[in-house]
C-alpha cells in the first residue's frame, strides 16, 4: 500500500460535492490549487458561500493502482476499503476487480471471515473456497464464491448489520 495525495474538485452545486480529479503530482501547473468558487451551502440551504474549488486528500491505495484506475474506480475503492480494508490490502488487481463486484454485505463478510486464525474445518474450507474464487479467471456463471446456503451458514455468527453503518460513515465522509 502507498499513501497517495489526490486532488478533488468541487464540481457540484453544493459546498460538499467533490470528486476525484487527479493525483497531486499530475495537477496542472497553470492552475491555482487555492482557487475559490461560489456554491450553495447545502442541498436545502440556497445561500451562496465561498469555498475551495480544489482540495487535497490522502488515500491509501495498493502499489499496483494507477492514477487512471483510481479515477475510474474511486467510488468502489472508497466503499470497499471502508468495509474490508484489512482484507484488500494485499489483493492483486485481478483479485480486487472480482472483489469490488461483490455486494457490500459480501465484502464485509469476507473481511470479517479472514480476521484471526482458525482451526475450524468449516471456516478453513470457506476461506479456501473464497481464495480459490479470487484467484480463478472471471466466471459469469459463478459471480460469488459461495452458494447461498454456504453464505447463510457462514454469516450466522457475523454481525452483518455493521456493514450498513460502515457504508453510511463512508458515504458522509
Amino acid at each position: 500500500m502507498k499513501t497517495q495525495k489526490i486532488v478533488v474538485i468541487n464540481n457540484g452545486e453544493n459546498t460538499g460535492t467533490y470528486s476525484a480529479l487527479c493525483f497531486l503530482e499530475n495537477f496542472p501547473a497553470d492552475k491555482d490549487i487555492n482557487e475559490k468558487c461560489e456554491r450553495f451551502m447545502s442541498w436545502d440551504c440556497n445561500i451562496y458561500v465561498s469555498t475551495d474549488l480544489y482540495r487535497v486528500r490522502e488515500v491509501n491505495i495498493p502499489d499496483w493502482m494507477t492514477e487512471q484506475y483510481y479515477l475510474n474506480n474511486c467510488i468502489a475503492w472508497k466503499f470497499s476499503s471502508a468495509l474490508a480494508h484489512d482484507f484488500i490490502i494485499n489483493l492483486t488487481e485481478h483479485q480486487y476487480n472480482k472483489f469490488k463486484d461483490l455486494s457490500e454485505n459480501y465484502q464485509y463478510f469476507i473481511d470479517e471471515y479472514f480476521k484471526g486464525n482458525t482451526k475450524n474445518p468449516f471456516k478453513l474450507s470457506i476461506r479456501d473456497q473464497i481464495t480459490e474464487w479470487l484467484n480463478s479467471p472471471y466466471d459469469y456463471k459463478r459471480p460469488q464464491p459461495l452458494s447461498p446456503k454456504q453464505y447463510e451458514a457462514a454469516t450466522r455468527y457475523i454481525p452483518m448489520y455493521n456493514a450498513k453503518s460502515i457504508i453510511n460513515r463512508a458515504y458522509w465522509s
